[in-house]
């Protein structure tokens, strides 16, 4: 027997085989070469497909999934360093002990977040996510467990209030862009908050921790900006203004102060002239108001010193928060008692004039400068007050002078004087206007003073810090179908490895001699190498397998276009036999073709004036039910009219059971179970949930329900959260009429269909979001004593098949392929996509654009031996693709051929491959009559070794 190395010459029979092949892929190469309509964007090199089928499927995801999350831990980390910038610049504020205390706490309250956040990415992409150290700060130790969560979520609320409070009493301005970015972000904390706490004790499922990354990222990644760019121009122009109404109030207490000791020892001073003399009544009083004078003068300086001290304290008390004749007197008293010091002084003064037998001009003099400067100083205290009054009374609307310019217009009396002084209150005013010069706050600055970054959340504390191993009864654990382990992600699944660490030792950490070492050495290379080829054999049969997909898809082309319908297809479905293709449109027919022969006429299904959403075949594929707005019609796969239901009020979707005794009737919150008669069977309710559509299990034990929910409304929730649609798929329990398992999802779930062998579903959503592919898999349910008494199943989301760019997708995903390899789904652009359904690459794409009316529907065939789907259009049209020969299709010929696309590219480079066989469709051609042929390991070998005789594109193609 010859090994791979050593391979004797091929026999005739499987020379002759291989030049058949080697000649049709010729062909296929340079018919793909003279394709001159193909999109040059969607070519995928083979070195490409290669290196995304040699590594496991995690690893793409686990990269989109950590890019994701390093954006949203960029931008909490951003809105922490802004907020620890805010409390570092507010330090030197009045009234600052509250905004810094809550600033604090909301820096402090994120990071702790910020940190199960990480811990959540690093279980989900272990590979590229770190997780945090043991410590924040050095002070606030870091949460390990996922439970809590939502608690946290919910004493960020409380602190983002607490924030909120502080920031409107220490600010003498209003930020209206800041006060409405954070309170978008703290109704998005407070739905999450409430939101996941539906789903606690849940977390440390993976689907569970799969969506928490998710909706942290889509709920809390834009507001957190949001509130960072608004912090960020609050700090630059906000703090800037509050400083400076700050300084300018304590500099007018500080001049206060100074006038008010300068005038003290004016009065001081002259009082030496008449303290001495109090023989006559005039005399006394002009010590009595000099002596009030001086009172107040020096009671002006004090007020005005501790004004100025109080205007500086950091514990200072908002104004709301301090009795009104605590901050009246602190304010005014300053300015009243230089007033009234200033008056007392005037008036002994004058007094003095005549008590110390001055001239007569002397005294009249006086008297008369006293009395101008006295009338002054009340006019001017007036327009004060009355300008005070239009402000409470208007709110800035009108001037106090508009107001007079009003009074004085409604009375008559008034207007021969308001003419007479007009001109003269006019100068007065603009005399003491003072001119301003606007300033131009910038919205934003990129000039911003250098700050400090956060301390490294990343390093991992040694010692007590060290990484905690896994428990070896979770590696043990009873869960069946569940994702590989992180450390055995490349390694097939089911393998167990028995290695023991590198760095173990089986006496305790005594050195070994050089000969059991060295022996130890060969074992793990052994075992690694063991190992490599194992891997070797996955990627080798996962590229087989995609290269046969890739040459059936290449040769796939519209071959049959049906037009029965006259108006849009709503929904359309293969027989499970393959026998029947059975369509309905808004034209209020069902059509039933017959797949081996489309040229016969199709029976007509009339539904009477009732619009069509969907059809489901029967097991068997003998019977089809109809759904209707409010019923049902069973029909024969012969046209026959079998029964017609009517449930009397809305229907979702109806799904077959797998036996086909009967079928679901999904109907609100309600699922029933009815038989061919319209009987209900069985019934199963859902609380607050809105199913849209279910599929049965193969045991018909457990359906897989997608499903929405609306939260009830709650008093202490934001009002966005009642408008909200929480979707989720369930999987329920028929036997016990429990639900086992509720995974929520972000896009809105519309469909669901499980693959042949019930292990896995595949859930389509609405609008762009993609298809989804989740497995079934099975916990063992454990009594208090440890004995098993049933198991309970779940899910795990395992691919996630994403478009090159966003596209609207048309109707329901499918499986595809002969044992379901592919998915394929429509988009509403005219694309079909065609993703591989273990690893989620893109394989093919047929692009139907340059056809009229978009998808709107799509349906594949299981039973055929080859694959053929069919696309239905917006215009009524219906066209089944199937592998066909282009030179085998007459010019002229009616049959559109769209354009198509595949990682099979149109001009390959003339790089030889290697030895290794890891070739794609290596053991999958097509000979000239288009027949698909299996080849053995050997001939294939054989192949590899012949390479060199092989045109360079050929040898590509098949070893990639």
């Amino acid at each position: 027997m010859n090994t791979g190395d050593e391979l004797g010459p091929p026999s005739g029979r499987a020379s002759s085989r291989r030049k058949q092949n080697l000649a049709a892929l010729l062909d296929a190469l340079q018919e793909l070469q003279q394709d001159g309509q193909r999109d040059e964007e969607n070519e995928v090199s083979p070195q490409e497909l290669e290196r995304e089928l040699a590594r496991p499927a995690t690893i793409s995801d686990e990269k989109l999934g950590a890019e994701a999350f390093d954006k949203l831990d960029a931008k909490i980390k951003g809105l922490v360093r802004d907020l620890r910038r805010l409390a570092n610049v507010s330090r030197d504020l009045a009234s600052s002990v509250g905004i810094v205390k809550s600033t604090n706490n909301f820096e402090n309250r994120l990071i702790t977040i910020r940190g199960l956040l990480r811990m959540n990415a690093a279980d989900l992409f272990p590979h590229k996510v770190r997780r945090t150290s043991s410590f924040i700060n050095g002070e606030v130790p870091q949460k390990d467990d996922l439970e809590e969560l939502p608690e946290l979520l919910g004493s960020l609320v409380l602190d983002v209030d607490f924030f909120m409070r502080n920031l409107e009493d220490f600010s003498e301005i209003t930020d209206e862009a800041l006060k409405d970015s954070i309170s978008t972000f703290k109704n998005e904390v407070k739905y999450l908050s409430s939101y996941m706490k539906d789903y606690q004790g849940q977390f440390k499922d993976n689907a569970i921790k799969k969506f928490i990354h998710d909706v942290t990222e889509q709920h809390l990644g834009e507001p957190i900006e949001d509130v960072a760019i608004s912090l960020s121009t609050f700090i630059e122009t906000g703090i800037r203004a509050i400083r400076s109404a700050q300084t300018q109030a304590a500099t007018n207490f500080l001049t206060l102060s100074t006038v008010g000791t300068f005038f003290s020892a004016v009065t001081a001073t002259t009082l030496q002239f008449s303290f001495a003399d109090a023989s006559t009544t005039l005399q006394i009083t002009v010590n009595s108001f000099w002596f009030c004078s001086l009172v107040f003068s020096i009671a002006s300086v004090v007020n005005s010193l501790l004004a100025y001290m109080w205007e500086h304290a950091l514990y200072r008390s908002p104004g709301r928060y301090a009795p009104w004749w605590v901050t009246n007197w602190i304010k005014r008293s300053p300015l009243v008692f230089l007033i009234i010091s200033a008056a007392a002084f005037s008036v002994g003064l004058c007094l003095f004039a005549y008590s110390s037998n001055q001239n007569i001009i002397t005294s009249t003099l006086t008297t008369v400068f006293t009395s101008i400067s006295s009338i002054g100083l009340v006019s001017v205290t007036l327009w004060f007050g009355c300008e005070k009054w239009a402000y409470v009374h208007h709110k800035g609307e009108k001037w106090l002078l508009q107001i007079i310019d009003e009074v004085v217009a409604r009375s008559p009396g008034l207007l021969w004087i308001s003419q007479r002084l007009s001109s003269h209150i006019f100068q007065a005013l603009t005399s003491r206007k003072k001119k301003q010069v606007p300033v131009q706050v910038p919205a934003q600055t990129n000039g911003m003073d250098p700050f400090s970054d956060l301390k490294s959340q990343d390093a991992i504390v040694s010692g007590g810090g060290s990484k905690s191993k896994p428990d070896e009864k979770e590696n043990r654990a009873t869960v069946i179908d569940m994702q590989p382990s992180r450390g055995s992600s490349l390694l097939p699944q089911g393998f167990k490895s028995t290695l023991p660490p590198l760095n173990s030792s089986s006496n305790g950490g005594t050195r070994k001699s050089p000969s059991h070492r060295f022996q130890e050495a060969g074992h793990v290379t052994n075992a690694v190498r063991r190992l490599m080829r194992m891997n070797q054999q996955v990627v080798k049969k996962r590229m087989d397998r995609v290269g046969r997909s890739l040459l059936m898809l290449k040769s796939m082309n519209p071959t049959t276009t049906l037009t029965t319908h006259d108006a849009l297809v709503r929904h359309m479905q293969f027989s499970p036999d393959g026998y029947h293709l059975a369509t309905c449109s808004w034209d209020k027919k069902a059509a039933i073709y017959h797949v081996n022969d489309f040229n016969m006429p199709p029976i007509i299904l009339d539904h009477n004036e009732e619009l069509l959403s969907q059809l489901a075949w029967s097991p068997a594929g003998d019977l089809l039910l109809c759904k209707m707005l409010r019923g049902v019609t069973v029909w024969s796969s012969e046209g026959e009219k079998r029964k017609v239901i009517d449930r009397g009020r809305a229907i979702e979707s109806v799904s077959w059971m797998p036996h086909g005794e009967a079928f679901l009737s999904v109907e609100g919150a309600d699922v029933r179970k009815l038989d061919l008669e319209g009987n209900v069977l069985d019934d199963y309710p859902f609380a607050r949930v809105t199913i849209h559509d279910v599929a049965v299990t193969k045991d018909s034990t457990r359906m897989i329900c997608v499903a929405s929910s609306t939260p009830q409304p709650d008093p202490d929730s934001p009002e966005v959260v009642v408008d909200r649609k929480e979707e989720m798929i369930l999987v329920y329990n028929l036997i016990s009429k429990t639900t086992e398992s509720r995974v929520p999802v972000l896009g809105k779930s519309r469909n669901v269909k499980l693959s042949k062998d019930g292990q896995t579903a595949l859930v389509s959503y609405e609008n762009k979001a993609p298809p989804q592919r989740w497995k079934i898999g099975y916990r063992k349910t454990k009594a208090e004593d440890g004995s098993i008494i049933g198991t309970t199943a779940c899910l795990t989301l395992e691919q996630t098949f994403m478009p090159k760019r966003p596209v609207d997708f048309a109707g329901p995903s499918h499986f595809g392929g002969r044992d379901d390899e592919l998915v394929v789904s429509a988009g509403k652009n005219g694309t079909i996509y065609v993703w591989d359904s273990k690893t989620g690459f893109l394989l093919h794409q047929f692009s139907t654009r340059d056809i009229e009316g978009e998808l709107t529907c799509i349906a594949w065939n299981h039973a055929s031996d080859k694959f053929m789907f069919g696309a239905g259009r917006h215009d009524g049209t219906v066209r089944v693709w199937t592998p066909t020969s282009r030179s085998n299709i007459p010019p002229g010929s009616s049959i559109d051929t769209p354009r198509s696309s595949s990682p099979l590219p149109t001009s390959l480079r003339g790089r030889r491959g290697s030895r290794s066989g890891q070739g794609l469709g290596a053991s999958y051609a097509f000979d000239r009559d288009h027949s698909r042929e299996a080849t053995t390991i050997e001939e294939e070998t054989e192949r590899y070794d012949h390479r060199d005789s092989m045109h360079p594109d050929v040898y590509l193609a098949l070893s990639g």
